[in-house]
């Protein structure tokens, strides 16, 4: 009886977990909609940040307590940041293109498990998968920032992506210190952080 208390109590708390997620990621879409008015011209660039949307994904999945619901946190989370900012738009009036929609809803379906395995690795893997893991996450975010500060820098704030870039720096540092502590997979973080940071300036260069 008491450990079908326990399971149950488990599973209470492992749904409100998941109800959570979808709602902080519904309302955090939603602020990147509402942000692409609101926010001045040096941060207007965080409410088209698609990194920025993936990172608060990372972070939602490191909170899971398993690999399996790491990458349901993951796809939720990324998939919840799309439908508000969309839901969002359509209910301001906004014109917006299917083909977008289903583009960014196809895109959290298949980044966002990735980013639940990553945070995953990071969480409760070896120091070789948790140097992955992080390394992946900060250059998401490192190559996005470059992608900024060279490709767009006519159009974009110059101070957001280099803070965006210091951000992606101190959280490959920060999870190293965490996670990973030993210099070989260290390394390999830092070279994770390089390939993955090039992979998205060409994505975006691509696109």
């Amino acid at each position: 009886m008491n450990q079908t208390l326990a399971r149950a109590a488990v599973a209470r708390v492992q749904a409100a977990g998941t109800v959570l997620v979808v709602a902080v990621a519904l309302g955090l879409g939603a602020l990147t909609d509402l942000g692409q008015e609101w926010l001045p011209q040096s941060s207007a660039s965080l409410a088209n940040s698609g990194a920025s949307w993936a990172a608060v994904a990372f972070v939602l999945a490191l909170l899971a307590s398993s690999t399996i619901r790491a990458m349901v946190w993951g796809l939720l989370g990324l998939a919840g940041l799309v439908g508000g900012y969309y839901l969002t738009a359509i209910s301001r009036h906004v014109p917006e293109s299917p083909r977008s929609i289903q583009f960014w809803m196809l895109a959290a379906v298949i980044v966002g498990p990735l980013l639940g395995i990553a945070a995953s690795w990071v969480r409760r893997g070896s120091p070789v998968t948790a140097a992955l893991g992080a390394g992946a996450a900060a250059g998401l975010l490192g190559g996005e920032s470059v992608y900024g500060l060279t490709a767009i820098a006519s159009s974009t704030s110059s101070l957001y992506w280099t803070i965006q870039l210091a951000v992606a720096i101190a959280l490959l540092i920060g999870l190293d210190a965490w996670r990973v502590r030993e210099p070989a997979p260290i390394v390999l973080s830092v070279v994770t952080a390089g390939v993955v940071g090039a992979l998205t300036v060409l994505v975006y260069l691509k696109g």
